[in-house]
């Protein structure tokens, strides 16, 4: 579909690549399975999956609104403006680049979660075995209450590293103020 209007793409398919590519408002549902879903809009997007092995991606220069509850997804977003990412499921590698304000949530296991970003990043991750890396000119908080998990932080801004798991290394290297907590066991 190709609009200068509004566009409503409705596909409960199996195995279907849907495309929208719009100058205007795109509005995306697909509960279908193995479905890859690509958006590519100068407007608003709003892309709801709610299928299993699905690659979501969205590129954008407006707001992003991407919600994945499927297993073994991977959520893609890049976009100049606003990203709001969440994603409960597990075994998903997360990743959003941004050269605004970032929030990302994920309570999956073995979640690998990498965000870039020149603004302000809000990173919580209540999984376990997941590696969280971050590395930001701004402001950054990191909190993870998971185990066995390698926390990073490079910044050169603000940084502050909260980390209660077990068998725990928490790295922060900074060029600013650091604040480094660990309550772990067995922790380097």
């Amino acid at each position: 579909m190709n609009c200068a209007g509004e566009d409503t793409l409705k596909n409960y398919s199996t195995q279907a690549m849907i495309s929208m590519k719009c100058a205007g408002e795109d509005t995306f549902k697909n509960d279908s399975t193995q479905a890859m879903l690509s958006m590519n809009c100068a407007g608003e997007d709003t892309l709801k999956n709610y299928s299993t092995q699905a690659m979501l991606s969205m590129n954008c220069a407006g707001e992003d609104i991407l919600k994945n509850d499927s297993t073994q997804a991977m959520l893609s977003i890049k976009c100049a403006g606003e990203d709001t990412l969440k994603n409960d499921s597990t075994q998903a590698m997360l990743f959003m680049k941004c050269a605004g304000k970032y929030n990302l949530k994920n309570d999956s296991i073995q979640a690998m979660l990498s965000m870039n970003c020149a603004g302000e990043d809000i990173l919580k991750n209540d999984s376990k075995k997941a590696m969280l890396s971050m590395n930001c000119a701004g402001e950054d908080i990191l909190k993870n209450d998971s185990t066995q998990a390698m926390l990073s932080m490079k910044c050169a801004g603000e940084d502050t590293l909260k980390n209660d798991s077990t068998q725990a290394m928490l790295s922060m290297k900074c060029a600013g103020e650091d604040t480094l907590k660990n309550d772990s066991t067995q922790a380097m």
